[in-house]
């Protein structure tokens, strides 16, 4: 993945994108309800000079909003409890990046990226839902240089990230028994806390690259 840098002139862009279940066809549902969606997504980007021909900055920001709602069928004697809940999805990505030129031959870079995500209620047996939270932070510096016909790229990069399950059931008032003390289950009807949450998912990771080429004649050798 190759990350965009400024340049010696200022330059960004823009985008936007909207669906909405009104001007397009619906979602397959079960006989009996109404599954309305609508989906935002927009972000943009900046990059130029710091100092001219030295110190360049690169900014690009994302931004993703669902909303859908999911249909629980629930069968006799208990289809009193057919109903909906909300599903909603939140996602966002920042990332910076600072490029500096050492030399004619020589360039250093720092980029820092932001991730996360929210899936409300993404996992449920009837009413038995919970929440899934995705963080991603990832930091990296890198250099490349040149020295006579090869040439150089290290870099070193740090990673982590943590997945986190909730409860969403516990004091939700669009859910029957939402306040019960332990999971229900019977062979129509499923409520309560859901027994997956909570629990919490770490991970980090370090990672040290180097790649380099030398220009052989006619031909280019790269390890």
């Amino acid at each position: 993945v190759t990350t965009k840098s400024g340049t010696n002139s200022f330059h960004g862009e823009a985008f936007g994108a909207f669906r909405d279940s009104r001007f397009s066809s619906q979602l397959p549902t079960p006989a009996g309800f109404s599954s309305p969606f609508q989906r935002s997504q927009y972000g943009g980007s900046i990059g130029g000079p710091i100092i001219h021909d030295k110190l360049f900055f690169f900014a690009d920001g994302e931004r993703t909003i669902q909303h859908t709602q999911v249909p629980v069928p629930v069968s006799a004697p208990f289809s009193q409890y057919s109903g909906t809940f909300a599903d909603p999805f939140r996602e966002g990505n920042l990332l910076g990046r600072l490029d500096y030129s050492l030399t004619k031959s020589a360039r250093v870079f720092g980029r820092f990226s932001y991730f996360k995500n929210i899936l409300g209620a993404t996992f449920g047996f009837g009413y038995s839902l919970y929440d899934n939270i995705d963080i991603t932070r990832n930091a990296m510096v890198g250099v490349d240089f040149n020295t006579g016909s090869f040439s150089h790229s290290i870099r070193f990069s740090y990673l982590k990230f943590q997945n986190q399950i909730v409860d969403a059931t516990t004091g939700n008032s669009a859910l029957p028994f939402n306040n019960l003390g332990a999971e229900l289950f019977t062979s129509n009807l499923v409520a309560g806390p859901n027994l997956l949450a909570p629990q919490s998912t770490p991970q980090s990771d370090h990672q040290i690259k180097y790649d380099g080429a030398k220009v052989w004649g006619a031909h280019a050798v790269r390890f």
